[in-house]
């Protein structure tokens, strides 16, 4: 099986990471992608990459303007990746690259996107996706940012919302009323108050 990579820092050792891993699985792996301006000309990739272009950190209109000119550079090396069984995308500028090229040349290959926990865009800001689960017994998998599961689903629509009524507040109402009727407070009877003093003799 055959992948073409498309990295959004070539030289990022997370990348090379996943290379080394994929060749190790046996597959041979074609490597594109963008230089950044830190580590251009740096190190000794393996594979060698194909360079798409070169980006800078933090500079929106910059890397905007690198991911369009990239297009028609990948296109010029389609030789090296079109025939490849999967379209394996870094990040989110890198995925798109891939849908345009896969698009332009009417392709079938299966596109693979490379879920980060930390997505950096272009205007410097980062969104996060959830990558991390834990197990019990009890509830087996659960994945971070599922939260709690309810007890009692309650369905809001916007009808109920739009006519200023909170059906969550209203049935936790509901619930803890029932539960004040079935299990009712105990009055407690005061006992006499304690003597601390010795009585007089």
């Amino acid at each position: 099986m055959s992948i073409a990579y498309f990295a959004h820092e070539l030289a990022d050792p997370a990348v090379q990471k996943r290379v080394k891993m994929l060749r190790a699985g046996g597959r041979h792996v074609s490597l594109l992608g963008f230089e950044r301006a830190r580590f251009a000309g740096g190190q000794v990739m393996i594979p060698q990459p194909h360079v798409l272009g070169l980006t800078e950190n933090g500079k929106l209109l910059s890397r905007a303007w690198s991911v369009l000119q990239a297009i028609p550079r990948a296109y010029e090396l389609r030789r090296f990746w079109m025939r490849a069984d999967a379209l394996m995308a870094r990040n989110l500028e890198m995925l798109l690259i891939v849908r345009v090229l896969a698009a332009i040349l009417r392709l079938e290959t299966r596109i693979i996107y490379e879920c980060l926990d930390i997505h950096p865009l272009m205007d410097g800001a980062t969104i996060t996706a959830p990558n991390i689960a834990g197990w019990t017994p009890e509830d087996g998998w659960v994945i971070e940012n599922e939260g709690v599961p309810p007890d009692i689903e309650v369905e809001e629509t916007p009808a109920t919302l739009l006519a200023g009524r909170d059906p969550q507040l209203e049935k936790a109402i509901e619930v803890a009323m029932q539960a004040l009727a079935a299990n009712p407070p105990q009055r407690s009877t005061r006992p006499p108050y304690p003597i601390r003093v010795p009585a007089e003799r």
